[in-house]
């Protein structure tokens, strides 16, 4: 990965893969985000959104590939570092009657 590929990123993949059970559920993601956009996972369930998530979290390795979020390697993170990572969890409702900025500040005080 060079850095001129990641340094305008927020979040950097190449060929991200993950596997469990010999099966891919993540296979060979490449993205670019860049600093300062607001980026989603949106898809059915079992397409691999939150195993994404939480390779971009260091909470999986990846088989293979790479990855580059806040311009270090989800691999060597600290509890600082992901500290400053917003992730809102796929929740079955949210508050109807709060807008959508409500709800997110709600899961971020979280």
């Amino acid at each position: 990965m060079t850095e001129s590929l990641t340094i305008n990123n927020i979040i950097y993949t190449e060929a991200l893969t993950k596997k469990f059970g010999g099966l891919p559920v993540v296979n060979k993601l490449s993205l670019d985000v860049p600093a300062g956009a607001i980026f989603g996972f949106i898809g059915p369930s079992g397409c691999g959104k939150t195993t994404t998530v939480r390779l971009l979290l260091g909470i999986y390795t990846p088989d293979s590939g790479e990855a580059s979020v806040l311009q270090d390697s989800p691999r060597e993170f600290c509890r600082q570092e992901r500290s400053q990572i917003g992730y809102m969890p796929q929740q079955f409702v949210l508050y109807p009657d709060l807008t959508v900025w409500e709800n997110l500040n709600l899961y971020a005080a979280c």
